[in-house]
């Protein structure tokens, strides 16, 4: 009897634990490039996540002298920029996720796109619900394609795991920024969020209580 209900409960957890992770990539294509001041970037829904973002603005870009041919992978239209109007470009854009699933995983593309010969450092930061830092990932973009300054690139995939990722932050930008500064321009927002089932959780307690007496009673 004990060892099926232990059978029972292995198969519950690892029913949990290969559950299929759900992936969705947000192009920002669906936007509108600013002209005169910043366009507030979109409320975003996939696979249950709704992502809101904060101090960000669409860029129009093309990846065509400025990445090169080298990334085919990003989709080179439009992307979002920290603010960089009326003095706020010190602030880095902010996603937050929220939904019916747990965000496990992020990752965006870093992009240069100023035509400039410096370089600057990129960070994707991830926080949990309580505003708690879960860890960055940085990594240094510049150049025009195709001469890069030492160390840097034209683009750099930024990407995070961690269970229960509540928001990230963003932030490229060099010292003094400005309209005319150096800017990242960051495209292709990729995020999983793993189904939390209620059900099975209970399912899966019940068996573990029905294990405990049965232990008690063979004492």
């Amino acid at each position: 009897m004990k060892s099926r209900l232990l059978g029972a409960v292995c198969a519950a957890v690892m029913s949990v634990i290969s559950l299929p992770l759900d992936a969705a990539t947000i192009n920002f294509d669906d936007g509108t490039a600013p002209t005169s001041g910043p366009e507030p970037v979109n409320t975003y829904s996939a696979d249950g996540i709704q992502v809101a973002f904060s101090d960000a603005t669409y860029v129009s870009y093309s990846k065509a002298g400025i990445i090169g041919p080298d990334f085919p992978d990003i989709s080179g239209n439009l992307g979002i920029q920290q603010y960089f109007w009326t003095g706020s470009f010190y602030r880095p854009v902010t996603a937050t996720f929220s939904g019916a699933k747990a965000v496990d995983f992020v990752s965006i593309w870093a992009i240069t796109t100023g035509g400039s010969t410096q370089s600057t450092t990129a960070t994707l930061k991830a926080y949990d619900d309580g505003g708690n830092l879960l860890g960055q990932s940085s990594g240094v973009v510049g150049g025009n394609y195709p001469t890069a300054p030492a160390g840097a690139d034209f683009a750099r995939l930024l990407s995070f795991t961690a269970p229960n990722i509540a928001k990230i932050e963003l932030t490229g930008f060099l010292s003094g920024g400005g309209v005319n500064g150096f800017h990242v321009t960051f495209d292709d927002l990729t995020f999983s969020a793993v189904p939390i089932p209620p059900a099975l959780y209970l399912f899966a307690s019940g068996l573990l209580g029905l294990v405990g007496v049965a232990r008690r009673k063979a004492a």
